[in-house]
């Protein structure tokens, strides 16, 4: 069945939240990587929240005057396994939450990079306090990145562009009261595609039986299939005959892979 996961289920939100505002992430994620999950917000408050497929929870509008919240927020999968969550609001002043300096908030790097440093990400505490703490609250699933809780230095791990091309990770900042006040920076980091996969005959063999003294025929007398996992350019497969061919009876259309007999 699905997981979802976050640090506390008691959760402080701004009292100048507006519409659309960010208000809690949920780490959201199945042992099955390809089913598609959906999820949904229940509970006697659910008219003020929506949840997107990332575990992102906003307003859906401005809040009243109230000061507490309280939703359900429910992940169900292809199989209808499903997982729900109970979460409360209570309302604090917007000038408690941490704020992150302002920082480019999408990057590019090339598959297979080890340990690419991508950030350091900084965040105040209005309060003069020094121990913000920094998590990826959604995003990475399969540990693909690494963030100091201390520093803010966010690395990537090794990365498959065949795998995921776009990571879409939420990085939370915490301060060290109680209950702590969290604010959320959203990161979109693309994959760049690495020539990294060589192409694969869809047969390990093939065997040809041609009759002796026949003309040879106008059509290709076999056409060889290879595809390669690369995208784009580097997905291209071009086709040529290494070796054997030494009296040039045979060509190769290094395109499409037909093989033609030129010669008796």
């Amino acid at each position: 069945p699905p997981a979802l996961k976050v640090p506390n289920q008691d959760i402080l939100i701004r009292s100048d939240t507006k519409k659309g505002n960010v208000v809690s992430v949920i780490n959201v994620f199945d042992l099955d990587f390809e089913d598609h999950l959906r999820l949904a917000v229940e509970g006697p408050d659910k008219e003020y929240f929506a949840v997107d497929k990332r575990g992102v929870i906003r307003t859906k509008t401005t809040l009243p005057k109230q000061s507490e919240y309280s939703i359900v927020v429910t992940a169900s999968d292809s199989a209808n396994h499903s997982t729900s969550l109970k979460l409360n609001f209570s309302v604090s002043p917007g000038e408690e939450f941490p704020i992150f300096r302002p920082t480019n908030t999408r990057f590019k790097i090339f598959e297979n990079e080890t340990d690419y440093e991508i950030l350091q990400l900084d965040a105040l505490s209005t309060k003069g306090l020094h121990c913000i703490r920094y998590s990826i609250a959604s995003g990475d699933p399969e540990g693909r990145f690494f963030l100091d809780p201390f520093s803010g230095h966010l690395k990537a791990k090794t990365l498959d562009y065949e795998r995921v091309q776009e990571h879409h990770l939420y990085i939370a900042a915490t301060d060290c009261l109680k209950p702590s006040h969290v604010s959320f920076q959203p990161l979109v980091i693309s994959i760049k595609d690495v020539n990294d996969n060589r192409p694969e005959f869809e047969k390990a063999f093939y065997e040809l039986k041609l009759k002796e003294n026949d003309e040879p025929p106008r059509e290709p007398i076999l056409i060889l299939k290879a595809t390669d996992k690369d995208s784009g350019s580097n997905g291209v497969v071009r086709y040529r005959i290494l070796g054997g061919n030494s009296n040039n009876a045979f060509e190769l259309d290094d395109t499409t892979g037909g093989l033609f007999q030129v010669t008796q």
